[in-house]
């Protein structure tokens, strides 16, 4: 077969020819990784008539400067997170029950860890008992 005749020494070479970007809508989630508040988060809708393609060179020329920035200087504080998605027309009953849902999610993987290190002690007592 093909595979048969690739030599260990041969080196793969990978091409793009062209790039598909799509625009997602962004929404308030339930992700638990944030520090207080509602999170923000991509949704799976997105706009067919904002589809691009462009091939890897275009893109790469029309795409802005990239700017290196920290990763603390990604964050957004809970008040900004809280202000935008009431932009996007949430309610506030629905921000206070999306904040439930993830301070319930948050205290259950607390629980896991914690029932997790309780196992491992239990699994050490066994195996010296």
């Amino acid at each position: 077969g093909v595979v048969d005749n690739i030599k260990p020494s041969s080196k793969t070479i990978v091409r793009f020819h062209r790039v598909h970007i799509r625009y997602y809508k962004q929404v308030m989630c339930d992700h638990p990784s944030s520090s207080g508040g509602p999170s923000i988060g991509l949704g799976w809708k997105y706009r067919p008539t904002t589809n691009k393609e462009r091939t890897v060179d275009e893109y790469e020329n029309e795409r802005k400067p990239q700017r290196k920035k920290l990763a603390i200087e990604l964050l957004m504080s809970r008040r900004e997170r809280e202000d935008i998605v009431k932009r996007w027309g949430y309610s506030q009953k629905e921000i206070a029950e999306t904040i439930r849902v993830v301070n319930k999610i948050r205290m259950q993987r607390r629980q896991t860890v914690n029932n997790r290190s309780v196992q491992k002690m239990e699994e050490a007592a066994e195996k010296l008992g």
